[in-house]
């Protein structure tokens, strides 16, 4: 899991202004004409009960019934995780399948636009945060090649939060193998997050991508020396992690797959290894004063020598950033 960059004023105020206009006119429509404003009214459809609990969420602070507040609004659309946490606990899960359905209309309207089609190019961001395994590129429309983008994982699952199917901060750049292997589960349960939510949290150095010879587990040698067929790959929390973010790490793991999926670069692990055997400390150093023009620094050499970013701040850069990082890094 790489963290993700924070999205930049000029960008937030952006998004705010393509899509609240919008969001305004979609909230207006989803009231019926015969209101109520009993929540405990037992005549009260379900439809209505819901809508209800997000106007009195948005509602003006001057308690105007159905009057809506654009502030309060603005949260939604564009709040950090505090605002997306503190919408779903007074509204709760949506159940109306009319509602979801209004909601995802919605979506999908808005979603088609070359502004949220390039969100991804705009925020930056060209590797999954999830897996660090696949490049998620964007190709805008207007180039003419007809238009490419990353899939968009809805953090907390529009089918049960759907009013945030819209939120800035729940849309999350992703590959498809992670999209679809998170799907709906619900990241939300008795208040607490389940997974690392990328915008908040990463790996980090806190937490290190380890290996072992899935043949032999106890060989430590034949594993780090590079000679292994297969590569075991899990992650080791630090000290300094405490028990709720482990989980959330553990949780992350698993629902990705990504043990089973780090498997499949056992080669690319080995080419890592090799490259450590033979470009010791001491090597390296030597470059770096026998060709003082050609590296700015160790870490640019490094970088050359492993093809990849092995500075944290650089790791959705390329993928399997994190990986080569902790291969290098390590001292078995």
């Amino acid at each position: 899991m790489i963290k993700l960059s924070p999205i930049s004023e000029n960008l937030k105020k952006e998004y705010f202004e393509k899509i609240s206009e919008d969001f305004e006119i979609f909230l207006e429509s989803l009231k019926d004409k015969e209101n109520t404003q009993d929540l405990n009214e037992i005549k009260i459809t379900e439809y209505k009960r819901e809508v209800l609990k997000i106007y009195k969420y948005l509602e003006d602070s001057n308690g105007e019934n159905w009057k809506l507040d654009k502030e309060k609004i603005k949260k939604l659309l564009i709040g950090d995780l505090k605002e997306l946490l503190r919408a779903m606990d007074y509204i709760g899960p949506i159940t109306s399948k009319r509602l979801k359905d209004k909601f995802g209309e919605f979506y999908k309207k808005i979603s088609s636009r070359d502004f949220l089609q390039e969100w991804a190019l705009k925020i930056g961001v060209t590797v999954c945060p999830y897996c660090n395994r696949n490049f998620i590129f964007t190709v805008p429309r207007h180039t003419g090649n007809g238009g490419v983008r990353p899939e968009y994982d809805h953090f907390f699952p529009k089918s049960k939060y759907p009013y945030l199917a819209a939120s800035m901060y729940n849309l999350i750049p992703s590959c498809s193998v992670c999209n679809k292997a998170k799907s709906n589960r619900n990241s939300y349960k008795n208040h607490e997050v389940q997974y690392l939510y990328p915008y908040e949290e990463g790996y980090g150095e806190q937490i290190v991508l380890k290996i072992e010879d899935k043949n032999k587990p106890t060989d430590k040698v034949t594993a780090w020396l590079g000679s292994a067929e297969e590569y075991t790959v899990y992650p080791e929390c630090s000290k300094e992690v405490d028990s709720e973010k482990k989980k959330r790490v553990e949780n992350s793991w698993e629902m990705f797959k990504l043990g089973p999926l780090y498997e499949k670069h056992s080669d690319y692990i080995r080419n890592i290894l090799q490259a450590k055997q033979i470009y010791t400390e001491e090597y390296l150093e030597q470059l770096v004063k026998n060709f003082p023009s050609a590296f700015d620094s160790m870490d640019d050499l490094k970088n050359m020598v492993y093809f990849n970013y092995l500075d944290e701040k650089d790791w959705g850069k390329r993928i399997l950033a994190k990986l080569t990082h902790d291969l290098e890094a390590d001292n078995p």
